[in-house]
């Protein structure tokens, strides 16, 4: 689990619900980057696994460690926009 899934979970049981509307927003945003940045990352990790040369093998394994930072701060900026919406700060699709 993501922590901006936990941080949704944390705030329904705080008693903050959200709009059908702001869940889309949070799953459209989820949708076109960690889906994105997980799809990426296990294409790198096939052809890691496939690869005979040592030399490719690092080459790779940078790439899949660069895709994990990005995935992290993906998460941390989700959360923030989480906060926001919970807060009621940001209204998603500028509505």
């Amino acid at each position: 689990m993501y922590r901006y899934e936990k941080m949704i979970s944390d705030e329904k049981k705080k008693g903050n619900m959200f709009t059908e509307e702001q869940l889309q927003a949070i799953r459209i945003a989820a949708t076109h980057g960690i889906d994105v940045l997980e799809e990426i990352y296990n294409g790198y990790r096939s052809r890691y696994a496939a690869a005979k040369d040592e030399d490719l093998h690092y080459e790779l394994l940078d790439q899949m460690i660069f895709i994990v930072e990005l995935a992290e701060q993906f998460d941390i900026d989700m959360c923030e926009m989480v906060s926001e919406i919970a807060a009621g700060e940001k209204i998603p699709f500028g509505g």
